[in-house]
């Protein structure tokens, strides 16, 4: 089959990059770390071979990152561009290999460029858009298998494999659609090929650090799961996800639904198994409620196919210039859902347009479910500079500094805390929220404690005479507006003992026995 492909579109190609370079350096500058950024720096500053709600990947890269491009938000934010051009250039090979020919790729690629879904995961360095770009090696790896028949892309897809799930578990899903779709395919007898044998060892072997790990720590990874589930899973509702798949493909909804035409048609029979496997990721997270986010992998396939099936639909010329003007022209409206565009004001003048005008008001949807003036992200990136300058305030008031204990109640406070606080001399934030537990020194004894939540625990309150609020996060679109800081000292009782016995109760949930 490999006859069939035809000529990479270079210069399509190198144009959709250029503008995707443009819109990196427009764009990132009206906003400050997200809430997670602080997190996976932070893990850049303890890589390990393991982390408490992901893969040791994302620390290993944090490192990587902060060493060569420095830890500037423009920076750190550089690497997730990259793999959203990467995504581009998946795109366009996919349309080729389906026997696309230069308006299927560039229009392939184009989909991923003014996808709100692949902006946005391409806009901050998360796991997210690592997962994404793994997901899409797979089904690439996958379609090459299908054109080529070379086995040894069934050995590269072990090795992705195994790499991907060092950053995020959700590949598992991907998996679990798989196998089924082999089952109902001509392809089934892979399943007991040597290749996947050694694919599947090849992955093991990748993963075992990790998987090691997650022994040790009493796999902290499910009561991760479970806290997720309660707070954030059990808050969506299946029609939303659907809801979800749409709006954040919107500008490409024409290669959704031509992708499917053409996986489950005559022309496309051949990459079939492609489309189960993503009807079977959709309904798998249908059913586990997953996040709208996590069946981002596989619609760049989908994309390309739609791509390929629309190129031989649309012959008039007309049609051929209308499709990718279209797809530019619905995504101006959307652009700052993807994309850091607007100043603050801006954007809130621009929500209230989209939920009053359009009717839509999902995006402004956050994890408890409710509707707020800002979306999610967007409060992320505030009021953390304020909040550790607030803490660093504490710091130059207390009487002992070098036994004041600074405690922050989540590990975007502590994050903040860290990376603002370095510089003006502060010891490590501690904290009991995600990764930061594993890094609390057990010995240390403190006297005094900075104490940075929305409010001030009885137990905290009881422990102290002297307990000043230094200050408070007023900022009205932060989504840790109400964040205080206090200073307490002068302890009624043994405020080191009184630490030690907090952590460990903490511990006690996941520590091993020595």
């Amino acid at each position: 089959m490999d006859n069939q492909r035809k000529p990479i579109a270079w210069p399509q190609l190198g144009l959709l990059l250029l503008a995707k370079l443009i819109l990196h350096f427009s764009t990132n500058a009206n906003y400050s770390y997200h809430r997670d950024e602080l997190l996976y720096l932070e893990l850049g500053q303890h890589p390990h071979f393991g982390h408490w709600s992901n893969g040791p990947l994302i620390g290993w890269i944090s490192w990587l990152v902060q060493h060569v491009l420095g830890d500037s938000p423009f920076m750190i934010r550089f690497l997730p561009m990259l793999l959203g051009c990467g995504l581009m250039i998946l795109a366009v090979w996919m349309a080729r290999d389906m026997g696309g020919g230069k308006w299927a790729q560039f229009i392939a690629g184009l989909s991923i460029l003014v996808s709100p879904m692949y902006l946005r995961a391409s806009t901050m360095f998360q796991p997210v858009i690592f997962d994404v770009f793994f997901w899409t090696i797979f089904t690439f790896l996958l379609v090459r298998f299908i054109q080529s028949q070379d086995k040894r892309y069934i050995i590269g897809f072990g090795v992705a494999f195994g790499l991907s799930l060092l950053n995020k578990y959700t590949p598992v899903f991907y998996l679990l659609a798989l196998i089924p779709a082999l089952l109902l395919s001509s392809y089934r007898s892979l399943l007991w090929k040597k290749e996947t044998g050694i694919a599947a060892v090849l992955a093991l072997v990748i993963f075992t650090p990790n998987l090691l790990w997650q022994y040790a720590y009493n796999f902290p990874v499910i009561g991760h799961m479970e806290d997720l589930s309660a707070s954030q899973l059990a808050h969506i509702k299946p029609i939303d996800f659907l809801l979800d798949q749409l709006l954040l493909n919107m500008p490409s909804m024409v290669l959704l639904f031509g992708g499917l035409f053409f996986f489950f048609g005559q022309k496309g029979k051949t990459y079939r198994l492609l489309g189960m496997v993503l009807v079977g990721v959709v309904l798998l997270f249908l059913v586990f409620k997953g996040k709208s986010y996590y069946a981002a992998g596989i619609y760049p396939v989908l994309l390309a196919a739609g791509a390929v099936g629309w190129e031989s639909w649309a012959k008039p010329l007309w049609a051929k210039i209308a499709i990718p003007c279209l797809m530019i022209a619905s995504i101006i409206p959307f652009a700052p859902l993807g994309v850091f565009i607007l100043p603050l004001d801006q954007m809130l003048t621009y929500g209230d347009w989209v939920k009053e005008e359009i009717g839509l008001d999902g995006p402004w949807r956050w994890e408890d479910g409710k509707i707020y003036d800002l979306p999610q992200d967007y409060a992320d990136m505030n009021g953390w500079k304020a909040l550790a300058s607030i803490a660093i305030t504490a710091y130059e008031k207390a009487d002992n500094p070098s036994s004041t204990l600074l405690y922050a109640e989540n590990y975007g406070q502590a994050g903040a805390v860290n990376l603002y606080g370095k510089s003006k001399g502060l010891p490590h934030c501690n904290s009991f929220s995600d990764n930061f537990r594993l890094w609390i020194d057990p010995n240390f004894l403190p006297t005094a404690i900075i104490y940075i939540n929305d409010e001030l625990g009885t137990d905290v309150a009881n422990l102290f005479e002297d307990i000043q609020l230094i200050g408070e996060l007023n900022s009205p679109y932060a989504r840790e507006k109400g964040a205080k800081v206090f200073l307490c000292q002068k302890g009624k009782g043994d405020v080191g003992n009184f630490w030690q016995e907090r952590v460990k109760l903490v511990n006690a949930s996941w520590q091993t026995a020595e």
